[in-house]
This record gives C-alpha cells, sequence and structure tokens, in this order.
C-alpha cells in the first residue's frame, strides 16, 4: 500500500508537473497570440493611412492636373486672341497701303487724263 502511494504521488508529482509545462506553453502560445493581433492592428491601421493618404494624393493630383488644364486653355485663348489681334493689324496695314496704292494710281490716272485734255484743248486752240 506504501508503494501504491508512493507511485499515486509520484503520478500526481508528474501530472501536476505536466499540468504547469502545458499551463506555461498556453500562457507563451496566449502572449504570442496577443502580440499577433497588435501586430495586425498595426499594419491594418498603417495600410488604412496609406490608403488614404494616397487617395489625398490623388485628389492633389487631380486638382493639379484641372488646374494645369485650364491654365492651359486660358493660354491658348489667350494666344488664340493674339494671333487673331496681329492678323487683324496685317490686314488693317495690307488694306491701308491698297488704298494708298489706289489712290496714287487714280491720282496718276488723273493726272494722264488732264494732261491729255490739256493737250486736245492746246491743239484745238
Amino acid at each position: 500500500a506504501m508503494q501504491q502511494l508512493s507511485k499515486c504521488k509520484e503520478d500526481l508529482r508528474l501530472a501536476h508537473q505536466t499540468n504547469q509545462d502545458w499551463e506555461s506553453k498556453h500562457s507563451t502560445a496566449l502572449k504570442m497570440l496577443l502580440e499577433l493581433r497588435d501586430e495586425h492592428e498595426a499594419a491594418l491601421q498603417s495600410q488604412q493611412s496609406a490608403q488614404l493618404k494616397y487617395h489625398q494624393e490623388l485628389q492633389d493630383l487631380e486638382g493639379k492636373h484641372r488646374s494645369v488644364q485650364l491654365r492651359l486653355s486660358d493660354d491658348h485663348h489667350q494666344e488664340l486672341r493674339g494671333a487673331v489681334m496681329q492678323a487683324r493689324q496685317e490686314v488693317r496695314q495690307q488694306m491701308e497701303a491698297l488704298h494708298a496704292e489706289a489712290l496714287r494710281l487714280a491720282k496718276e490716272e488723273s493726272e494722264r487724263t488732264w494732261q491729255k485734255e490739256r493737250a486736245q484743248l492746246e491743239l484745238e486752240a
């Protein structure tokens, strides 16, 4: 009976030791699991922050793109307006030159006509 009691005590001690080992392993596994959860949450928060920053940068770039398009459109409009004004000025100058040439030719023609009439009058006289 003493031998059985001794064996039972040893078995109980071994069972208690095994239980403590399992409790220690369980506690370590639980700590690791909690650490992994914390790392996962931190990674998720970092990802969300990066996505938010990406979307903000994308919106900024889209705004800049629209601004550049409007500026280019306005610049193009100003450029076209300048070209039209320059073309109008050139046409005005050409018209003035043609008008001056027409006046000069009319004056010459008038002078020739006057000289012919004068010569005619002198012949008749």
